[in-house]
C-alpha cells in the first residue's frame, strides 16, 4: 500500500508521510496545534485559489498575470485540491486525544469552533457574537481554566448590565453547546462549566392583539404612501409566517390554483420546508403584490420588492410609527405570529393543526396557546353534569 504524503503545515513546509505527520503533531501542545492547523488551512486555501486562477486563465488563453497560457501546462487536479477546515481538523484529533487537557486560549477555540459549524448552521454569525462576549470577558484564558465560579461571575455581570435572564441563558447555552461539541467531536477531556448555572426559566412572552386592535393597526398602516407595510402586516396575521420568511418570499413559491404558499427550507428557522394554505385575505394580498410586480418590475422574483425589482428590507421605523399611532404598547412584529396562533386556538382549532401551521418542531411550543381555549375545559367538566343527581333519584334519596 502506498503511503500518502502531505504537508506538515508548520514552518518547515516539508512533505512527510501521514504517520510521521501524526507523530509530529502529537508532540505539539494543543495551542500550537490549533495555530498550526489554522495557518496550514490558510496556506492550502491560498494555493487552491492560485490554482483556480491559473486554471481559469488557461481556459481563456491567458494566465492570472495576463500572459498567454502555456498549452502544455496541466491544470491542478482536483485530487490535490486542499481540504476544508472541518475535514482537515477532524483527522488530527483522532490521534491526540491524550493531550486534550492542554487546551488553547478561548479566542482560538471560538474561531475554530465557528469555522467548523458554519457550513451546518445558518445562525453561525449569531453564535459567533454570543461567544465573542466570553472572549472579551475571559481574554487569553484557556477553556479548561474557566470554572463554574467564572460562569457565575459572567452571568452576574451581564445581569448588572441590564440583560434579561432569558438572554443570559441563551448566551450560556451557546457556550455550553460549543464545549459539548468539542467533547463529543474532538474528544476534549474537560467538564462543562455551564451545567446547572442557568437562571430559572420564566414563562415565555405572549403578546397578541384583539380583533379591534388589529383593525386599528391595519388602518394606521394603510395611511402610509406605500402599501408595503399594510400588506406585510395583513399577510403575517393570516399566515403566521415569520418576518424573514415573508421578506424572502418569492412568487415561484405561490400556487394560486391550489391556494398553497410554500415557505422554503433555507428561509425557515428550523431548516424545513413548510406549506401554508391561503385564506381569502392572504390570497387578496398576494394578488395585489403580483399586480404591483406586473406594473413595475415584471422580472423581479420577490413578493415584497421595490419598483426597480430589488428585495425590500424590513420597515422598522414605519412599523414602530404605526404601532405608536395605534396606541399599542409592548408590541413587536413577531407578536403578529402570536396573534395568528391565538386567534386560531380561540376559534377551536386543534393544537396539532396550529403546530403544523406555525412550523413548531414540538407540540410543547404550541401548548403556550392552550389556555386561550377555556371552553374546551368547560365541555370536559360538563360531561359530569347530572350524573349524581340521577343516581340520587334512582335511589329515592332526593326529593
Amino acid at each position: 500500500m502506498k503511503s500518502s504524503r502531505t504537508d506538515c503545515g508548520d514552518e518547515c513546509g516539508k512533505p512527510v508521510s501521514v504517520s510521521a505527520n501524526h507523530k509530529r503533531i502529537a508532540r505539539l501542545t494543543a495551542a500550537t496545534r490549533l495555530r498550526c492547523h489554522v495557518r496550514s488551512t490558510r496556506k492550502r486555501s491560498a494555493q487552491r485559489s492560485e490554482g483556480e486562477r491559473e486554471q481559469k486563465g488557461a481556459k481563456g488563453g491567458r494566465t492570472a498575470t495576463g500572459a498567454k497560457a502555456d498549452p502544455c501546462q496541466r491544470p491542478v487536479p482536483k485530487a490535490f485540491a486542499p481540504i476544508t477546515l472541518v475535514e482537515s481538523f477532524r483527522p488530527i484529533h483522532e490521534n491526540i486525544s491524550p493531550l486534550m487537557h492542554q487546551l488553547a486560549s478561548i479566542d482560538e477555540f471560538v474561531e475554530v469552533y465557528v469555522s467548523a459549524i458554519k457550513y451546518r448552521l445558518r445562525s453561525h454569525e449569531q453564535i459567533r457574537r454570543h461567544l465573542r462576549r466570553f472572549v472579551h470577558h475571559f481574554p487569553g484564558r484557556s477553556i479548561d481554566s474557566i470554572r463554574k465560579r467564572d460562569i457565575a461571575e459572567y452571568a452576574e455581570l451581564r445581569q448588572r448590565q441590564g440583560v434579561s435572564p432569558a438572554s443570559i441563558n441563551i448566551e450560556l447555552a451557546t457556550y455550553s453547546a460549543a464545549i459539548n461539541y468539542a467533547r463529543r467531536r474532538w474528544e476534549f477531556e474537560i467538564p462543562n462549566p455551564v451545567s446547572g448555572m442557568y437562571f430559572p426559566s420564566a414563562p415565555g412572552r405572549l403578546r397578541f392583539l384583539e380583533k379591534h386592535e388589529a383593525a386599528i393597526l391595519l388602518q394606521e398602516a394603510r395611511k402610509f404612501r406605500s402599501s408595503y407595510l399594510a400588506h406585510l402586516i395583513e399577510l403575517a396575521l393570516n399566515t403566521g409566517a415569520r418576518k424573514n420568511e415573508l421578506l424572502q418570499l418569492q412568487f415561484r413559491s405561490i400556487d394560486f390554483r391550489r391556494r398553497i404558499l410554500t415557505i422554503e427550507a433555507h428561509t425557515t428557522k428550523t431548516g424545513k420546508r413548510r406549506y401554508l394554505p391561503m385564506n381569502d385575505a392572504s390570497e387578496e394580498v398576494l394578488r395585489q403584490r403580483d399586480l404591483f410586480r406586473q406594473q413595475n418590475c415584471p422580472f423581479s422574483p420577490w413578493v415584497f420588492s421595490t419598483r426597480k425589482g430589488s428585495r425590500l428590507s424590513y420597515p422598522d421605523n414605519s412599523f414602530r410609527l404605526a404601532v405608536q399611532r395605534s396606541g399599542l404598547s409592548d408590541f413587536c412584529f413577531h407578536d403578529l405570529r402570536h396573534t395568528f396562533a391565538s386567534w386560531l386556538v380561540s376559534e377551536g382549532v386543534e393544537l396539532i393543526k396550529v403546530r403544523d401551521l406555525l412550523g413548531h418542531t414540538s407540540i410543547r411550543m404550541t401548548e403556550r396557546y392552550a389556555h386561550l381555549a377555556p371552553f374546551r375545559l368547560h365541555e370536559a367538566v360538563g360531561a359530569l353534569d347530572g350524573l349524581y343527581e340521577q343516581s340520587c333519584l334512582d335511589l329515592g334519596a332526593c326529593a
